[in-house]
């Protein structure tokens, strides 16, 4: 069997919600400044991390265009020895 309320239960319910929800959005509202902060800080962070994305992969192309021939001199080198 349901229990039967007289209401008062509810409205008393309602407002402690409404109380809880004002709570909140204060919360939020003072908030929002570090929120901003943060996305700009995190804006900065992945400009920084493209540019140097950018930087590695110039370097990477150049290590790699010199590997082929350090390698070949390597192999001739390790075949002179053998022999």
């Amino acid at each position: 069997m349901v229990p039967i309320s007289n209401g008062s239960d509810k409205l008393n319910m309602m407002g402690w919600n409404a109380a809880r929800i004002a709570i909140m959005l204060q919360e939020l509202t003072e908030l929002q400044p570090l929120l901003i902060e943060r996305s700009r800080e995190t804006e900065e962070l992945v400009n920084i991390i493209a540019d140097e994305t950018l930087e590695v992969e110039l370097v990477k192309r150049v290590v790699e265009a010199d590997e082929a021939p350090a390698n070949k001199a390597a192999q001739e080198a390790k075949t002179i020895k053998v022999c």
